[in-house]
């Protein structure tokens, strides 16, 4: 059972966040390529989730001239954030976190157009549908205009007619993976029915990203990953 809250598990997760998603390495890579590219020095990205910075790891080997702020509810993960970004950050890169519930970053009290870049990655599913819009709204409001918000996210695949498709599909790529996590399909179908959390289908994504003034496209899909982006004006 996932405890964000427990240090050994969030250690264990840091030490194999790609294990059983065999689409993270591809859609992290688009993910930090789209943003490296975009990017302007002393530019600031807002990472709602940021968990124990390894996206941020990897940013500061193609861009050391940007600046990051954080927020994650969990303490544990932040701790370790905070040890990986003492190891990787520079002189001129500022890095703030915040302990925060990502539902209620209304309280954080950012100003409008704060950020140039916002990125979600494998977080806002743990939200209630509502919320996930909602917080959708608010980075509209948050992000510069022409800046990107990228959602890293699980991706609803309900749908018990295709159950022998999607485990097919899953034992592929297991097959297809470097680093092989020993799941059959039919575990992974298993695994995904007891977790108690809200992932929203691609449709419904891109068009509540729509509603919130962005223009927005699924860039990459994996069975249940994708990567989206929304820009702004």
């Amino acid at each position: 059972m996932e405890d964000w809250h427990n240090v050994d598990f969030v250690k264990s997760w840091d030490e194999s966040a790609s294990r059983g998603n065999p689409s993270r390495e591809n859609q992290l890579s688009l993910l930090i390529t789209l943003l490296s590219e975009r990017c302007q020095s002393g530019d600031t990205i807002l990472d709602l989730g940021i968990g124990s910075a390894q996206v941020e790891e990897r940013l500061f080997l193609k861009r050391a001239d940007v600046n990051i702020v954080g927020i994650d509810h969990s303490s544990a993960m932040l701790e370790i954030a905070r040890e990986r970004l003492r190891k990787t950050t520079l002189r001129n890169t500022q890095c703030v976190l915040y302990h925060h519930e990502l539902a209620d970053i209304d309280t954080l009290g950012f100003s409008h157009n704060a950020f140039s870049h916002v990125i979600a990655v494998q977080t806002l599913h743990h939200l209630e549908p509502e919320t996930q819009k909602q917080i959708y709204g608010r980075v509209f409001d948050l992000v510069k205009n022409n800046g990107l918000f990228l959602l890293m996210d699980r991706v609803n695949i309900d749908g018990p007619k295709l159950n022998s498709v999607y485990a097919a599909t899953w034992n592929w790529l297991e097959n297809q993976s470097a680093i092989k996590s020993g799941w059959s399909g039919q575990y992974f179908l298993e695994r995904l029915a007891s977790q108690h959390d809200y992932p929203l289908s691609v449709e419904t994504t891109v068009s509540w990203l729509e509603e919130a003034g962005f223009q927005a496209a699924c860039l990459d899909l994996t069975l249940n990953r994708a990567l989206y982006v929304g820009i702004k004006g």
